[in-house]
């Protein structure tokens, strides 16, 4: 992989309207000053453009840019992106039919009115070849609402990034795994999405770019669509949770069941959502996973996926997914948490009520909402069959329950793969100890 040595100067021109040879002359014989001791570094793979910002003071006009390399020299396409006080931001392109050598330096020349003239060392590294990427193993299917795992090989010498877009635009992004070379991601068919497929996408540091389709089956749901009924003690419960005086209250009882929706939702601290799509970071060895049974015993009332339109007095106040289980007890029970992880949000946030939200790891998040006590600050560690809260109906809830939902980079999936070792064992740890064995046969290979 060549590396090119850059040398900007930005020389100059009292009176100049073309490029100017008198300037050039001159910093050819060694007229520089302020040379930068260090230099930074960019990295080029010559099929796209490249963008520099070049330092300049106020008032200066730009000219021109040349490659100069022994006695060639090559006037380069440039284009200034935007111009301050302070610096130019030009796009340079890499020239066609040149003598230039990529495997030597070459220096840069840019050329402006400026009147004292300034030279800086610019390292460019040359990439001259395209990442590729093996999709060593996948979970056997997908299906829509849930989630799947895969390991991929990528042969690159240099840092890049590995992850996985879906045809709805969704991105989740992969992490190191085991050692330097591969990588492991999760990733969900949202339930929203009726037709899905997905690609591995790996860029590297020059920006080249590499796009392969992931091998796996993608098996259709069905989702139920149902009505639920809100009576006035709705009203009148949320009412006294958000604390709100609602000095000029409507007599309307519709206007005051929106009033109090208005209210839940002004409550709202933080984007789960957001929260939940941050990149995974760090090296991956292992993935050990438990099914996660937050109650023991418990009956379900609404199940995940669910098309829900809500009735109040004979009108339809809201529609929505719903993306998690909900699933009840006795009153204020006691919520477990079966897989350790690190509480990322801890409080009460609008609709949702008193939440809890912890990742544990590969972008897997599990929330547990409505709760009516929370034992976890944010920040803290949370151990196995750690006691993190107990039920309750905070927030848009009608009756004391616990809405339990799992996300996967942003992306809400079915909890009741991940309530199922089977399923845990097939499509997570089957596809790492798989994985795990290539890689070792690769080794002795």
């Amino acid at each position: 992989m060549p590396i090119l040595s850059i040398l900007i100067f930005l020389t100059s021109c009292a009176s100049c309207n073309t490029f100017p040879e008198n300037a050039v002359r001159n910093l050819a014989l060694g007229k520089r000053t302020n040379i930068a001791p260090e230099p930074r570094v960019f990295y080029w793979n010559y099929t796209n453009s490249l963008r520099i910002a070049c330092p300049l003071a106020g008032g200066c006009d730009f000219y021109g840019a040349t490659f100069e390399q022994g006695d060639v020299r090559v006037p380069l396409s440039v284009t200034i992106l935007s111009r301050t006080l302070t610096n130019f931001i030009i796009n340079l392109q890499w020239p066609t039919n040149t003598l230039l050598d990529a495997r030597k330096d070459i220096r840069l020349i840019i050329t402006t009115n400026r009147p004292n003239a300034v030279a800086e060392n610019i390292r460019i590294v040359a990439g001259t070849n395209r990442p590729v990427v093996e999709i060593m193993k996948t979970s056997p299917k997908i299906v829509k609402g849930g989630c799947a795992l895969a390991v991929f090989k990528v042969n690159d010498r240099g840092p890049v990034t590995v992850m996985i877009r879906d045809s709805d635009g969704g991105i989740q992004y992969a992490q190191p795994f085991v050692r330097d070379g591969y990588w492991i991601c999760l990733f969900a068919w949202p339930v929203t999405t009726d037709k899905w497929s997905a690609n591995v996408v790996v860029t590297d540091r020059f920006g080249y770019s590499i796009t392969k389709r992931i091998p796996i089956r993608a098996e259709d749901a069905v989702y139920k669509v149902c009505r639920v009924e809100v009576n006035d003690t709705f009203v009148a419960e949320k009412r006294e949770e958000t604390g709100d005086s609602f000095t000029n209250m409507p007599s309307n009882p519709l206007e005051k069941y929106n009033l109090i929706l208005q209210s839940l939702a002004q409550k709202k601290a933080v984007s789960l959502t957001e929260l939940g799509s941050r990149p995974p970071q760090g090296l991956v060895n292992a993935f050990p996973m438990k099914t996660f049974m937050p109650l023991s015993n418990f009956h379900v009332s609404s199940e995940f996926g669910e098309f829900r339109t809500f009735i109040y007095r004979g009108s339809v106040v809201r529609e929505n997914w719903h993306l998690g289980v909900d699933m009840f007890t006795i009153a204020r029970d006691h919520i477990h948490c079966r897989n350790p992880g690190s509480v990322v949000f801890s409080g009460y946030n609008g609709w949702s009520g008193n939440t809890l939200m912890i990742h544990h790891g590969l972008g897997l998040y599990t929330v547990y909402m409505h709760c009516s006590s929370l034992e976890f600050r944010e920040g803290v560690p949370v151990f196995e069959n750690d006691w993190i809260g107990r039920t309750g109906k905070t927030g848009y809830a009608t009756g004391d329950h616990l809405h339990f939902a799992v996300m996967l980079q942003g992306r809400y999936v079915n909890p009741w793969e991940w309530m199922s070792q089977t399923w845990i064992d097939q499509n997570i740890e089957k596809v790492i100890d798989d994985a795990l064995f290539l890689i070792a046969n690769e080794d002795g290979a």
